[in-house]
């Protein structure tokens, strides 16, 4: 199985929707793994559209106050859920892959930035892995904290709580029984000089539908090509100063130099997104209303997406209809 373990830092932008699906598409992944959404709501169309399509499914922790939260998501089929246990800062999910007998357990971790939410992390999940009997885990995570000085730079770690943390963390690794994979090709996780990023762009379009079909008949496919040719090559500009920056510091020019790269990626990205909106929407202005497979097919696949597959009730998760509708009836009548 192949798995991927993403630090969103927010996932309410259809650019990282795109750019999430993308990665899950190129390494055919069985499970993916989100930290730090940053949303207290997730819904089943979110997850086709950071998955890539409907064939999958999805257990979240909500954020708190638009900090953290938690999403698994996996192939449908591939993984088969027994239990799940969810506590602050964690979403473990026990159960067994597809073609296999043993039971494991995968756990999604985005550790609070405080030491004291990190020690109440660390005593949940303990006695969770010791009280077991499941032998094989996986603890993909944001721990937000290192291992040893070499596993960060430009903050220092030489006081006595920072090296009194790293001594902990050490400690709950050895607790858990586990093993750190080391990074293979770069030294960091992500880098942060200092910069800032401000500000929204976006393209609107207003007018009767005639004249926006006539628009969206004028764009070509180049353009959605060289904004994609674009974002590539600051891509390649930006990790070149990253892997730069892992070895030396940045002179006060480069420093300038990534912050507008970074400006202009996001720039490219957003506009990149808003041509491939308005390209989806040009064969719906055509045979959108029509009784065509295509009108059908959309009109099944907003019935499935709209369907509610289980919900959490009680802190338990539950996809019994009967349960379902007694939760849905017993909610309104206490509100109401």
């Amino acid at each position: 199985m192949k798995i991927i373990c993403f630090n969103a830092r927010g996932i309410a932008s259809r650019v990282k929707w795109r750019a999430i699906k993308e990665l899950v598409c190129q390494e055919k992944a069985d499970m993916l793994l989100v930290q730090e959404t940053k949303l207290q709501d997730v819904d089943n169309r979110l997850c086709t559209s950071i998955w890539g399509d409907a064939n999958c499914e999805w257990r979240f922790i909500p954020a708190s106050n638009r900090a953290g939260g938690i999403l698994s998501i996996w192939r449908s089929g591939a993984f088969h859920p027994e239990e799940v246990h969810g506590g602050g800062g964690f979403l473990g999910l026990v159960g067994v892959w597809e073609n296999q007998s043993e039971r494991c357990a995968i756990v999604n971790v985005y550790s609070p930035c405080s030491i004291e939410g990190k020690r109440v992390l660390w005593r949940e999940l303990l006695p969770w892995k010791a009280g077991s009997n499941v032998r094989a885990w996986c603890v993909a995570r944001d721990f937000n904290v290192v291992r040893c000085v070499e596993e960060r730079k430009g903050i220092g770690l030489d006081s006595a709580g920072g090296r009194r943390e790293m001594v902990e963390f050490n400690e709950f690794i050895e607790g858990m029984e586990v093993v750190d994979i080391p990074l293979n090709g770069r030294k960091y996780t992500w880098y942060m000089e200092g910069a800032t990023l401000s500000g929204k762009g976006s393209i609107c379009t207003e007018g009767k539908t005639e004249s926006v079909e006539g628009e969206l008949e004028e764009m070509e496919l180049g353009s959605v090509w060289q904004c994609q040719r674009e974002e590539k090559e600051l891509v390649n500009l930006f990790n070149e100063l990253d892997l730069r920056a892992e070895d030396e510091d940045l002179s006060a020019a480069e420093v300038r130099q990534r912050q507008t790269l970074l400006a202009e990626f996001w720039k490219i990205s957003k506009m990149n997104e808003s041509l491939l909106q308005q390209k989806s929407r040009t064969r719906w202005i055509r045979e959108g209303d029509s009784n065509s497979k295509y009108f059908h097919a959309l009109v099944n696949w907003r019935r499935k997406t709209n369907s509610i597959v289980g919900l959490t009730i009680d802190g338990n998760w539950s996809e019994d209809p009967i349960r379902i509708k007694k939760g849905v009836k017993d909610f309104f009548e206490a509100r109401f």
